[in-house]
């Protein structure tokens, strides 16, 4: 017997983590897998902070190069393939520490 038609977001392959690093200065760099060639999104909260386009294995790299003000930020990616958006079910908690050059006033 053939299997029911399963609906069309079974197939979407949320976006996940490898790497969550924050360099020195406050950029991030953000490295994971999506679905092939699909849309990449990286946010804090409803604040999209980069994109990128994943490669045609589904491997996606970013450096955001805006460095974040100091404070904790909860990361999520989401993907885009055609019209279908599917967020990450996990969330990187990044803590940007107070540069040590910086004054504290």
């Amino acid at each position: 017997a053939m299997a029911p038609a399963a609906p069309a977001t079974a197939d979407a392959i949320a976006p996940t983590f490898d790497i969550v690093r924050v360099e020195i200065k406050g950029s991030i760099v953000v490295a994971g897998n999506a679905a092939p060639n699909a849309k990449v999104d990286i946010l804090n909260g409803s604040t999209v902070l980069g994109s990128t386009v994943a490669g045609a294995d589904g491997a996606f790299a970013i450096v955001l190069d805006d460095p974040l003000k100091p404070g904790d930020y909860t990361i999520a990616l989401r993907s885009m393939t055609g019209n279908v958006v599917t967020p990450s079910a996990q969330t990187a908690v990044v803590s940007i520490p107070q540069s040590p050059a910086g004054q504290v006033l």
